[in-house]
Formats: C-alpha cells, sequence, structure tokens
C-alpha cells in the first residue's frame, strides 16, 4: 500500500489533525495486571467504552504486562486514560484483586511534531519486545502493531453484538447482562480495534510502509532518548544494541571497538549498559563477545539473573 502524500502534506495533515499526545502508565510494583488473554480481551472493550465516552481517538496502543501505552488524538487523553484506568480496576475489584490500580499514575506527552509522531509511534509498538525477545512486533494480539498496512485487516468477518448469542455477549462484556453497544465489531470472540483505532491516518502520516517499518527498526538512537525520559529501560534487540554502543563509543572515546578501551572506560561502558540501559549480563555478553564470567565478575549480584534480551 504506497501513498502519493508527499512530506510537507502529512505536516500539514498532522497539524490540522491534532493535537496527539503519548499516554505511557506507571508499571505497578507486584505481579501482572492480566491473569490471562479473557482479560486482555476485556481491557480491548474498556478501550472502546473510555474513547468513545471522552471522544478520543485511539492511533496506536500496546497492553503490557504491567503498564499501558496509548498514542491518541484529542484534548482528553488524561480523562480517556482515567476512565479506562477506573472500568479495568472495578473489573479487577469484583474479581478478587482490589487496589491492584490504585498506584497506577500515567504521563502525558504532547507529540508536536511529525518526526516526533513517527518515533513515539514506534516507541509504544515496540514495547511488546519486554514480554519475550521473540515477539514480532507487527504480529502481537495486543497492540495495533498488525493493523497498519495490512491489506487483510479490511476484509476480517467482524460481527456485530446484534449477530451474537446472549452467551457470547455475557463472555465478552463480563457481566450479567451481556450488554454492548452496537457500534463495536467482533471477531474471533473478542473486540476488534477496528472500530476504535484510526489506523488509516496513521497509515497517511507515515506515508508508507517502508517509513513505517524504518521507524520501527532503524531510529534506534530516538528509541533510546525517549525510553530514557519516561523512565524505562530501553529494550534492544542484539544488532540494534551493537549499533548503539559502537555510536556512543565513537562520540566519547573516538574508539570503535570496546577491546581499544582503557580498563576506566571498559567499566563506564558496562556500568551504562547494566544501570542505565538495563542490559542484562547474558545480552552485554554476546554483544561486547565476552564470556559470561566475565560480565558476571562485573555484576556479582545479577549475575543469576540474566533476564531477558
Amino acid at each position: 500500500m504506497e501513498n502519493s502524500i508527499t512530506w510537507r502534506e502529512a505536516e500539514r495533515l498532522f497539524l490540522r489533525e491534532g493535537p496527539f499526545s503519548h499516554i505511557n502508565s506507571s508499571h505497578i510494583e507486584d505481579g501482572f495486571i492480566f491473569e490471562n488473554d479473557q482479560e486482555r480481551s476485556l481491557a480491548l472493550l474498556y478501550m472502546a467504552l473510555a474513547a468513545r465516552d471522552t471522544g478520543t481517538v485511539i492511533l496506536a496502543y500496546a497492553l503490557m504486562t504491567n503498564h499501558f501505552h496509548f498514542i491518541v488524538k484529542g484534548r482528553r487523553g488524561g480523562e480517556f486514560f482515567e476512565s479506562f484506568q477506573q472500568r479495568l480496576a472495578l473489573y479487577l475489584s469484583r474479581h478478587g484483586r482490589p487496589g491492584l490500580l490504585d498506584g497506577m499514575t500515567f504521563k502525558e506527552t504532547p507529540i508536536t511534531n511529525l518526526n516526533q509522531f513517527y518515533t513515539e509511534v514506534a516507541y509504544v509498538l515496540r514495547n511488546p519486545f519486554v514480554v519475550s525477545p521473540s515477539v514480532n512486533l507487527l504480529a502481537y494480539p495486543w497492540s495495533s502493531g498488525y493493523m497498519y498496512f495490512n491489506k487483510l485487516i479490511e476484509h476480517l468477518p467482524l460481527r456485530k453484538p446484534s449477530e451474537l448469542s446472549f452467551r457470547e455477549r455475557r463472555a465478552i462484556a463480563k457481566n450479567s447482562n451481556g450488554e454492548l453497544p452496537e457500534w463495536i465489531r467482533i471477531f474471533e470472540g473478542m473486540v476488534s480495534p477496528i472500530c476504535f483505532v484510526d489506523y488509516r491516518l496513521v497509515e497517511v502520516l507515515f506515508r508508507t510502509p517502508r517509513e513505517f517499518l524504518n521507524s520501527c527498526f532503524k531510529n534506534v538512537e530516538a528509541q533510546v532518548e525517549l525510553a530514557l525520559n519516561n523512565d524505562e529501560k530501553p529494550v534492544l534487540t542484539d544488532e540494534e544494541l551493537f549499533r548503539h554502543l559502537k555510536k556512543r563509543m565513537d562520540t566519547d572515546y573516538q574508539l570503535s571497538e570496546f577491546k581499544l578501551l582503557s580498563r576506566n572506560q571498559k567499566g563506564e561502558i558496562l556500568k551504562y549498559l547494566k544501570f542505565k540501559l538495563g542490559t542484562s549480563n547474558g545480552q552485554i555478553a554476546r554483544v561486547l563477545h565476552l564470556s559470561q564470567s566475565e560480565v558476571d565478575s562485573y555484576f556479582p549480584l545479577t549475575a543469576k539473573n540474566p533476564g531477558v534480551l
């Protein structure tokens, strides 16, 4: 799918359609928000209802195990998140987990230009890497990543609530009366984001699939900066981390290989990887071509918990 819109036209459209913002929640301290996929599916319904109630348009999202990310259009993004959080908190309270979201706060970051829009959308869609290094961000079912430039989206066999049985509606709504608004669309027993995500606007603003994929996979420095600004640890593949680290060594030490650094410089790089970026011992060893024991000797307290990636 190629769009003929020019960069200047995309900039004008961005200014005309805005304002846009990135809403990211804080992480819950203990455990996970969702116990199963049925609860994640329910969160999609709550997103749809909260967006409709507040007149907010969702452009991208990622439902993580212990926090949330949304790219939204409109001036009531904070109200949208609070409405979504309240609905989910009520469900959790009724199912034995009262107070789970009580300490959850959110940060709303205005998106003021098209380049920032690209970076913020890509950051949200990349977040499922946190779940597992094997996750394909363009196929993760609990984010909107699979929707963009996907020709199959327009051909999904969607159903209206009135076309469902009472038992099916009740299973989706997780209540006794099975009430669902008729504008909701259902696909394979769950609310389809096609009824509340304006993926077409995202496609037009990105202009081409190539621009979209470049933003998601190639703009590593912007992703690192954004993660650190959001008080999060950037999640990078080995190749992405290697490119980022090489650039940093070039800038700070005018050297491009770790083995050429002095002992103190090596220590600075390792501490940056471990404590600033949150990189696991295992990934540090792989990227820098060190033995696991060498890395563990620097960080003995974390040696037995290398983590993912």
